[in-house]
């Protein structure tokens, strides 16, 4: 699901030899990467169409992916600080599962950032 301001982004584009890519027909996670906050094209014109024309890198989008990704390592922080109590790492890990659940806000950034910051912190869950 796109937000108004993409949707308004987006208009009334329509380009048969290069479309946008759709999340509910493409697997966008393998076209588009992020660097941080940063969404870049992976793979092909149709996702650096998609970051272009939905404007993904805008200012007010970048700070609000950066907002949920130090959420994210601050959770981090905590689990790798509560490895003694299992409860409270079982809890925090609910955290982090509602922040890379398909339907959460970010979800595809955070599942990238998540899959970086376990391998450089050797969290293991």
């Amino acid at each position: 699901m796109a937000c108004q301001v993409c949707n308004t982004n987006k208009g009334d584009y329509c380009d048969p030899e290069c479309r946008l890519l759709d999340p509910h027909l493409d697997d966008v996670e393998t076209m588009v990467v992020f660097a941080g906050s940063f969404a870049l094209a992976e793979c092909g014109s149709r996702a650096d169409k998609t970051i272009g024309q939905l404007n993904l890198n805008r200012p007010d989008l970048l700070l609000a992916r950066e907002r949920v990704l130090k959420s994210l390592g601050r959770i981090l922080d905590l689990v790798a600080r509560a490895v003694e109590e299992p409860a409270v790492v079982n809890e925090l890990w609910l955290d982090i599962d509602s922040l890379t659940t398909a339907s959460g806000e970010f979800a595809s950034a955070c599942r990238q950032d998540l899959e970086c910051q376990l391998e450089t912190r050797g969290i293991v869950r």
